[in-house]
C-alpha cells in the first residue's frame, strides 16, 4: 500500500513540529518508544485500508495524529517512513520530534507483532497424504502423467490420488526428463526435485509395497 506520495507528509509538512502524540521528544539517550510507554500500541493491517483515504491523510498541512496514520494506512506502511535510508537528515529529526521514533524498527518496536507474520512462524506446514501406487488405475495414472507437462496439467492433489505418491514424485527426475519440462514442472507443482515432492507428503508406511 506504501507508495512514493506518502512520503509527502514527510517532506512538505513537518515544518510545524507538533507535540508528541505518545511520548516525549527523543533524547541522545533515547530514540525508542518503548522507554516511555508500558504496553505495545495496536497492530492495523494496511491490507484493509483504503489506499486513497490514506495518501490524503498524509497529505495533511498540519500532520496527522500517530493513531490517525496508523488506523488509515496501516502499521507496516507508517512505520517504513521512519527509515533513514528514504530520508533527509532534516527530514529524519522532524519526524523523529513529531512522532518519537528515530527508525523504522523503533516504530515496529513500539506495536504488537504483525498477526499475519506470527501465525505463519508459528502454524505447523501438514503434510500431504502418502498414497500407495498399489491402489492405482494403471492406464489413467499414465494419462495422467502426460497431462502433467501439457498446458494445463492437473492438481498435484489429483495426481498423488491417481497414481500413487512414489509416481508422482518420481516425475520431478532430471534423469528422466529435460531441464526445460523439469522447469515447468517447478512452476506450477514447486517441487524442484523427487525429494522435495517426498518431503512434502507424509512418510511412506512400511507396509506399502
Amino acid at each position: 500500500m506504501k507508495s512514493a506520495a506518502a512520503r509527502i507528509i514527510f517532506t512538505m509538512t513537518l515544518g510545524t513540529v507538533l507535540p508528541h502524540v505518545y511520548a516525549s521528544t527523543p533524547t541522545d539517550d533515547s530514540s525508542n518508544i518503548n522507554t516511555t510507554i508500558e504496553s505495545k500500541l495496536p497492530w492495523v493491517d494496511d491490507n484493509n485500508g483504503d489506499f486513497g483515504e490514506c495518501t490524503d491523510t498524509l497529505r495533511r498541512m498540519s500532520p496527522p495524529s500517530a493513531e490517525t496514520v496508523n488506523k488509515v494506512c496501516g502499521t507496516q506502511s507508517f512505520c517504513e517512513e521512519f527509515d533513514p535510508a528514504d530520508l533527509s537528515e532534516d527530514d529524519s529529526k522532524n519526524l523523529a520530534a513529531v512522532y518519537g521514533f528515530a527508525s523504522a524498527q523503533a516504530c515496529f518496536d513500539a506495536y504488537e507483532q504483525n498477526p499475519a507474520a506470527s501465525s505463519q512462524d508459528t502454524k505447523p506446514k501438514s503434510k500431504l497424504p502418502w498414497v500407495s501406487s498399489t491402489t492405482s488405475d494403471y492406464g489413467k495414472c499414465v494419462a495422467i502423467l502426460r497431462r502433467m507437462h501439457e498446458e494445463s496439467p492437473p492438481s498435484g492433489e489429483t495426481v498423488n490420488e491417481v497414481c500413487g505418491t512414489e509416481e508422482f514424485c518420481d516425475e520431478f527426475d532430471l534423469a528422466i526428463i529435460s531441464e526445460d519440462d523439469l522447469k515447468k514442472l517447478v512452476e506450477f507443482y514447486s517441487f524442484e526435485s523427487p525429494q522435495e515432492c517426498f518431503d512434502a507428503h507424509e512418510q511412506k508406511p512400511t507396509s506399502s509395497q
